[in-house]
């Protein structure tokens, strides 16, 4: 076996705050297996300073069993400025894991290997930036402080990883870009009394969906002016704490029309749902509630932390039925493109509140604002 390596290594971009933090090292290696070409990425977490440093764990690339990753982990842009389209999969965190933090000592990495060639759809002899997703750490002074993002006085940071470029072979990798991922992630059938609890909470997630859609619909009003019909728009609290400030309905608007998109995709998948799986590796069992692959034929992956929520709906600590709805806006169809997780970056409702403020744009292709907004969280009209 021959193989052929490149490596680069990169070092993260510093911040002035004056404090020792950790600094994310990355480095890419191309290895060639006989005709084939694997892109491989491994990136590095380490501690250079002085004082323990925590990371936030659901900012670091995860993979399933099978290398593929548990969610878009990567911005891997082509030279022409186009995304590799992401081939992973993508799981719903439990509420622990998309907090939960690990404590880097003084001299202390974690080093997580990537097979990007399983995960993105790579096109050959061509040059892709690569850069993993930023992510939290704490200041290492802070360690024993409140990590939330958000509340005044705040000691996490968040951090920006490094890219690299690489390039890929003149000849196709191994797998690279499948769309045939049914068969790397077999349908687990669910037995009896767990199949019941699905179909019990299903009715209810598609109703939320329904309702949902109707009401952002039901925000829109035509009129009739002296020059013709014109659109209103209601400005609700409700839409807009979970959104944003939608606008002047006449002006064409990609984000408010990718809204509107994905509450009716969504809503109109449930009748085209696969039956229920309960294909859940012990490796992501203890920390993922359910997760899909996007291009699946509309399967759902149960775990068992799943089957302990309540059924809900309303319920703020989630439900079975918010959960369902969560998993049907990622699917790619004919009917649109699925919304991402964003690797849990902003999983939490503080944060999707912060997304309506600051970046309508992504609010807008986030299935977390789209669940707490399903679910009315914040019981608004």
């Amino acid at each position: 076996m021959t193989l052929a390596r490149c490596i680069v290594a990169l070092t993260a971009l510093s911040l002035s705050s004056g404090d020792a933090l950790a600094k994310a090292v990355a480095s890419v290696e191309h290895a060639r297996d006989g005709a084939s070409l694997d892109v491989i990425l491994i990136v590095k977490y380490s501690n250079t300073g002085n004082d323990d440093v925590s990371i936030r764990e659901a900012d670091l690339p995860r993979t399933m069993p099978d290398g593929r990753l548990w969610n878009n982990a990567f911005q891997v842009i082509s030279s022409a400025g186009s995304s590799a389209p992401y081939t992973g999969v993508v799981v719903n965190l439990s509420p622990e894991a998309r907090t939960s933090r690990i404590t880097l000592k003084p001299g202390d990495e974690t080093v997580i290997e990537v097979n990007l060639s399983k995960n993105y759809r790579l096109q050959p002899n061509t040059h892709y930036q690569v850069t993993p997703r930023g992510f939290e750490q704490s200041r290492p002074n802070g360690l024993q402080q409140n990590h939330s993002r958000h509340p005044d006085g705040d000691t996490s940071i968040y951090t920006e990883s490094p890219s690299i470029l690489l390039k890929t072979d003149a000849a196709p990798s191994r797998d690279s870009g499948s769309t045939a991922n049914d068969h790397l992630h077999p349908r687990a059938t669910c037995p009896p009394d767990k199949t019941l609890a699905v179909t019990q909470a299903l009715p209810i997630a598609a109703q939320i969906a329904r309702g949902a859609q109707e009401y952002v619909e039901g925000l829109y009003e035509l009129n009739l002016g002296p020059d013709g019909t014109y659109l209103t728009f209601n400005q609700t609290p409700r839409y807009t704490t979970w959104f944003g400030i939608h606008g002047d309905p006449n002006v064409p608007n990609p984000t408010n029309l990718r809204i509107k998109e994905v509450l009716s995709s969504t809503a109109s998948r449930f009748g085209m749902l696969s039956p229920p799986s309960c294909n859940c590796p012990d490796s992501i069992a203890d920390r993922v509630i359910a997760w899909v692959d996007p291009d699946s034929a509309h399967v759902i992956n149960y775990c068992p932390k799943f089957f302990k929520l309540p059924i809900g709906p309303g319920i703020a600590t989630g439900s079975k039925s918010r959960t369902i709805f969560h998993e049907v806006t990622h699917f790619n169809d004919f009917l649109a493109k699925g919304a991402d997780d964003y690797e849990a970056h902003f999983a939490l409702p503080e944060d999707a509140r912060k997304l309506a403020v600051d970046a309508r744009d992504l609010a807008s292709n986030h299935s977390y604002s789209f669940e707490y907004f399903v679910d009315n969280l914040d019981s608004q009209e």
